[in-house]
């Protein structure tokens, strides 16, 4: 696995936990526009078989969803002592803003530059995104990969 795929894990976690927060929401929302008719004539009692098997999905993705927010907190746990054992605290703070953070390249050049880290006045989205990154990429590969 190359630090790349490593440090992403955690992001591609939170994508799965959000795709399951749509469907959790859409879920909700075929429920609550379900009606009942009062029309006057007698009706079976109980819940439909379409709402029923709405709340047995429902059901099925909260577990889901608090199973893989578990997953993704030890995951991030992990990446971030990865990060922090990387030696330089410029580059650790890139792969920190980047890889948990989710940080664009322009705010973490910007963060980057105002840091006390930094020895210069300004730090390029370009050089953060190239020159840095490669670098920060190349202590992970020696953390993960000895």
């Amino acid at each position: 696995m190359t630090a790349k795929e490593y440090l992403n894990q955690y992001k591609v976690l939170t994508w799965d936990i959000e795709r399951i927060e749509r469907e959790i929401r859409d879920i909700n929302e075929s429920i609550d526009s379900i009606s009942v008719s009062y029309d006057g004539m007698p009706h079976g009692s109980g819940i439909s078989k379409k709402t029923e098997s709405l709340a047995v999905n429902l059901a099925t993705l909260e577990s889901d969803k608090r199973k893989r927010i578990s997953k993704a907190w030890d995951k991030r746990e992990e990446i971030v002592k990865t990060i922090a054992a990387v030696e330089s605290p410029s580059l650790s703070k890139l792969l920190y803003d980047r890889y948990i953070e989710f940080m664009t390249w322009e705010k973490i050049a910007e963060d980057i530059a105002g840091s006390e880290y930094w020895k210069r006045d300004t730090c390029s989205e370009f050089w953060a995104r190239t020159e840095m990154h490669s670098r920060a990429l190349e202590a992970v590969e020696k953390i993960i990969n000895p």
